[in-house]
């Protein structure tokens, strides 16, 4: 199940990402501390509060990061054109 929402969420995010990308420094914590409560989707990774929609914007970019980093990998680079 955990897979299943994670999967989704990294979709939505990445979609999202493409239709209109942050410009805004992504710093993940470092070193990772698992906890056991859900963080907060409106609270940036320095504590700040989402509050328009560029603030948004840059925590999808942080979502997709840390999924990126954490359970799902690094999406691989487009391919170039293959000639047979």
């Amino acid at each position: 199940m955990s897979l299943l929402i994670s999967s989704l969420l990294l979709f939505v995010t990445s979609f999202a990402q493409e239709l209109a990308p942050a410009t805004c420094d992504v710093r993940l914590p470092s070193p990772f501390t698992p906890t056991h409560t859900i963080p907060d989707p409106f609270e940036l990774v320095n504590g700040a509060a989402v509050a328009n929609a560029t603030t948004w914007s840059c925590r999808r970019t942080e979502i997709r990061a840390m999924l990126e980093q954490y359970e799902l990998s690094v999406r691989p680079p487009k391919a170039q054109l293959l000639r047979c």
